[in-house]
């Protein structure tokens, strides 16, 4: 088994600026999806951008 390094919630929390920026993108200002773009649309395959956004969901929380 590998070792990880894990800081403590105080520790994370101490971090203000991280903290702000972790509120803001998820309540203040989150981020959209451009999927429903018209120019994505006509420019991407459907069935591309569903496989690569399925796959992009699961494999971007191993990266968190």
């Amino acid at each position: 088994k590998i070792k990880t390094h894990k800081e403590s919630k105080v520790s994370q929390l101490m971090h203000v600026d991280e903290v702000f920026s972790a509120v803001s993108l998820l309540y203040v200002s989150p981020l959209k999806s451009n999927l429903e773009n018209d120019y994505v649309k006509k420019t991407f395959n459907a069935d591309d951008l569903a496989f690569c956004d399925e796959i992009l969901c699961k494999v971007s929380r191993s990266f968190a």
